[in-house]
């Protein structure tokens, strides 16, 4: 009877500390559903054959796959913990681990294809700044080098593994993860101030000028940034609660709750790109018909050459097509190249 109350209170115990946190992780990739099924429709659409669009596709499917099976061995696990507490229980020490190290995967990848997307963005953004793209490549190099160590290392220190350390997934298994996870962190600010500073330029170059729009352009690039402040917040509280496990095993409902949201929010963040850039064309293309936004480099001569009204100069501007009465040769360089962005997306 004393074994049968054990087993009972050890499931109501785990039960009570993940419960909420398998319902946010819930939540969390139902959102991360219909942002990835809407992104990849968008994404078929506008053409496979499109390099950066079936590059889009691969990664979030990718990251659509891992995150899937995080949510089903959560969901599984706990309803295993209601149904059949005896079983869950008495589960094998092996079987733990192997449970553990597939959590621990599904991070990881989705960690990696994360930071492969945000380097492909910082990329499109500072095209014309190879030194900015050069130290970007070089350190998504390093994270999964740290990344690659860190998994091929860490068969040594399976044996170390203790039956409630291996309820949780690990973040980390030693020095090697440590690093990567810290250099990640470091990665996403540096992908986001720049993201920040792109914003700043392009709002200088608006003012000079002298077009009050604010367009849908700066619009997205503002909530890029907000996205990417906010997964940096999240990604430093999962830092520490990943190094704080190192002394409380079994963790608390808050590590549980990080765990779900990293893994969820490492896949909405692309998908919330792909939907941005595709809405911005879709309100251009409504407000202006079959008028485009001008690529980088490029202009229609036979637009330019014919006269204007003063209603066509203003809508020419909302648009960001240079006028040599507005800007500058250099302003309306540095405007054409970075409305250009959504293109590049």
């Amino acid at each position: 009877m004393s074994s049968d109350l054990e087993v009972l209170a050890t499931a109501v115990e785990h039960v009570q500390r993940k419960i909420a946190t398998v319902l946010l992780g819930s939540v969390l990739f139902g959102v991360f559903t219909l942002l990835f099924f809407f992104s990849s429709t968008i994404l078929i659409y506008r053409g496979l054959r499109v390099h950066s669009y079936a590059f889009l596709f691969a990664t979030t499917s990718a990251m659509y796959i891992t995150s899937t099976v995080y949510w089903v061995v959560e969901t599984v696990t706990l309803l295993q913990t209601l149904y059949l507490p005896s079983e869950y229980a008495h589960q094998s020490e092996s079987s733990l681990i192997h449970k553990s190290l597939t959590l621990t995967i599904c991070l990881g990848l989705n960690v990696f294809f994360g930071d492969a997307i945000i380097l492909w963005r910082t990329c499109a953004l500072w095209k014309d700044n190879k030194w900015i793209r050069w130290i970007s490549m070089l350190a998504f190099v390093a994270i999964t080098g740290l990344e690659i160590a860190d998994a091929a290392t860490s068969r040594t220190d399976i044996a170390n593994y203790t039956t409630s350390v291996a309820r949780l997934p690990i973040a980390f298994k030693n020095i090697y993860g440590g690093i990567s996870i810290f250099l990640s962190l470091a990665f996403n600010i540096w992908a986001t101030t720049l993201a920040a500073a792109r914003t700043w330029l392009y709002q200088r170059a608006l003012r000079r000028s002298q077009t009050s729009t604010v367009g849908l352009t700066r619009k997205s690039l503002v909530l890029l940034i907000e996205c990417g402040a906010l997964y940096c917040i999240v990604w430093t509280a999962f830092i520490i609660f990943s190094v704080y496990r190192g002394y409380e095993p079994e963790g608390a409902p808050a590590s549980y709750a990080l765990d779900q949201a990293v893994v969820q929010l490492s896949g909405c963040y692309p998908c919330v790109i792909v939907v941005l850039v595709c809405l911005r064309k879709a309100r251009d293309k409504h407000d202006f018909g079959s008028l485009e936004a001008p690529r980088f480099g490029q202009s229609h001569p036979s637009r330019s050459l014919i006269p204007q009204s003063p209603t066509a100069v203003k809508t020419s501007v909302s648009i960001s097509i240079p006028s040599p009465a507005l800007t500058s040769p250099s302003q309306q360089h540095f405007e054409l190249k970075t409305y250009s962005l959504g293109e590049a997306l």
